[in-house]
């Protein structure tokens, strides 16, 4: 509501948490020159070759955690990079807000003009690192593992792929080369390991994937998650004598694999790893949340349902706030959480999976399911074919 009311005056936000289609929309707006303002995070940083005039930075200061620290060099150049284009604008003017708030250690009228002397006028370009040696050591396994997966069936004739993967990987040019040896060493170990009777290749020379490898490089997920999903649909057999439906299984694939480098919903991790976390969206509510997306309820509609919600005695009620009636900031800041966990965990991860299970469900034992379908439901709810079938057959 509050970004239709913006879009109406020329004005639009821009953020990762929105709809790919209503990022798109906003993209394309820009380019056609319809609207005068757009705030955005770094989503709009890199890669977007759009018309802006000014670009105005409202903080140098960026957070990892808690932890407040300056922008690097090269993100503030590519923020800067956004105003002034070729055929548009002769020239474009970057406004730094100086905002003084922060940590004294960086803030402080003694260090912060050398910090932003080092952020917005350093000439020489930083040292560029790979991903592999840079990233957070389980998303990088799980990345290099995706990709070693794919290399054995492209690769027949190389017999030591993990060195040559190596070699020929710019990370082995920089100075994180022995960290990125280690990752790609232990993405390869779980490639082969089959001490849980699920090596996903053989080390022939060369090595060859093995039927279920080949069914987790379709999946396109890394081989710890393929793993952990041909498990967890081993364990929906045992634990059904009959096909379960699409929530049920919904809910339990995403308790399984809540924990898997593709995950990156922090919110739904902690709540299957610490039972006394407070998540915005509790373990008991999944099914709710999974019943009322799929019937094409609104974002604000299964927001107001959740039992959490209904019984809060916070003052202005959620009503309240819905209505637009109160500025609130703490259900705002909720309603951003439970946004980020339905565009993460709903919309993006859960089709993946249920994808990922029509590669895996054979090997596993599932019983056959209409994984694909499931997928389409699930991004696409009342629209998608399985939705339009549902609704003609009285089930919804």
């Amino acid at each position: 509501r509050p970004l239709k009311e913006a879009l109406q005056r020329g004005v639009a936000y821009h953020n990762s948490s929105l709809p790919h289609a209503v990022r798109e929309g906003i993209e394309q707006a820009v380019a056609d020159r319809v609207l005068k303002v757009v705030a955005a995070t770094t989503t709009l940083a890199e890669g977007v070759d759009l018309p802006f005039r000014v670009t105005i930075l409202a903080d140098w200061l960026t957070f990892d955690g808690d932890k407040s620290l300056p922008m690097e060099s090269l993100l503030f150049k590519n923020i800067a990079g956004r105003c002034g284009r070729a055929g548009q604008f002769t020239e474009g003017d970057t406004i730094i807000f100086d905002n003084p708030v922060g940590d004294s250690q960086l803030t402080s009228p003694a260090r912060r003009p050398g910090l932003q002397e080092e952020v917005f006028f350093q000439m020489s370009q930083p040292v560029l690192t790979s991903a592999i040696s840079r990233l957070d050591r389980q998303v990088a396994v799980a990345m290099v593992g995706s990709q070693l997966l794919a290399a054995i069936a492209e690769n027949p004739e190389v017999d030591n792929l993990a060195s040559s993967f190596l070699q020929h990987s710019f990370a082995h040019q920089t100075d994180g080369a022995e960290t990125a040896a280690e990752r790609i060493a232990l993405a390869y170990g779980e490639i082969l390991d089959g001490a849980d009777g699920q090596p996903l290749a053989v080390a022939a020379s060369p090595a060859r994937l093995t039927p279920f490898g080949e069914a987790a490089s379709n999946s396109g997920l890394s081989p710890a998650s393929a793993k952990r999903l041909r498990t967890a649909l081993g364990e929906l057999s045992d634990q059904r004598s009959s096909p379960a439906n699409l929530i049920e299984i919904s809910v339990a694939l995403l308790k399984s694999l809540a924990g898997v480098a593709e995950q990156g919903n922090q919110d739904l991790r902690k709540a299957v790893e610490n039972p006394k976390s407070r998540p915005v969206v509790r373990l008991n509510e999944l099914e709710l949340v999974l019943a009322l997306w799929l019937a094409g309820e609104s974002m604000e509609t299964i927001f107001a349902a959740l039992p959490t919600n209904k019984r809060s005695q916070r003052r202005p009620g959620l009503q309240t706030w819905l209505q637009g009636v109160s500025e609130d900031s703490t259900w705002t800041d909720q309603f951003a959480k439970f946004y980020e966990f339905m565009s993460n965990c709903v919309e993006f991860f859960l089709p993946w999976v249920l994808r990922a299970a029509r590669s895996l469900a054979e090997i596993s034992g599932q019983p056959e399911q209409p994984w694909g379908e499931w997928a389409r439901f699930v991004e696409l709810g009342v629209e998608s074919s399985w939705g339009v079938r549902l609704i003609d057959g009285g089930a919804i």
